[in-house]
């Protein structure tokens, strides 16, 4: 899961969770799950992303934990279009 974080982080921003300027600055923010939040990631975006890059095996996230975020995650996006979509009619 450690690793599908690190690739998701890196699908959203383009860039690598862990910025350092040396390898043993790196090693110690992998160690200690410091990665860089960027502004416009969504505040599911980094709460997915911190129970991802949790370095923690025990407390990190499962695949059925980050399923079942997803799907909650996509039915809450399809009730607030709807929403949208009714306040619009009502117009």
């Amino acid at each position: 899961m450690f690793a599908l974080g690190v690739v998701l982080f890196a699908c959203l921003t383009g860039r690598l969770p862990f910025g350092a300027h040396n390898k043993p600055e790196y090693r110690k923010r992998v160690l200690k799950g410091l990665w860089c939040r960027h502004p416009y990631l969504s505040h599911e975006d980094c709460v997915l992303l911190e129970r991802m890059l949790d370095p923690n095996p025990i407390t990190r996230a499962t695949p059925f934990e980050i399923t079942t975020f997803v799907r909650n995650y996509r039915t809450q996006e399809k009730e607030r279009k709807l929403e949208e979509a009714a306040e619009l009619e009502d117009w």
